[in-house]
């Protein structure tokens, strides 16, 4: 049997929040064996060191704000 959607884990899932180029949804079962097996990806990844039943909490959404530069040469304008 398959584990449900919300169960899975995205791979890697960075610990800075960085993006990543390619990703994988995956069980907490295999992330544990990537693990275990030295897994090229896990050294970054904010899952790393965590039983199958950790949920990381929701990340922060990032707002754009503009370098302080940049607004100030638009109040210049």
């Amino acid at each position: 049997m398959t584990e449900p959607a919300s169960q899975r884990r995205l791979c890697p899932n960075r610990t800075s929040g960085a993006h990543t180029l390619i990703a994988h949804w995956i069980t907490p079962d295999v992330c544990l064996t990537r693990q275990r097996q030295g897994y090229h990806k896990c050294f970054t990844c904010a899952y790393r060191g965590l039983p199958a039943s950790a949920v990381l909490p929701d990340a922060p959404t990032r707002v754009f704000e503009p370098r302080a530069e940049a607004k100030a040469a638009s109040a210049r304008r």
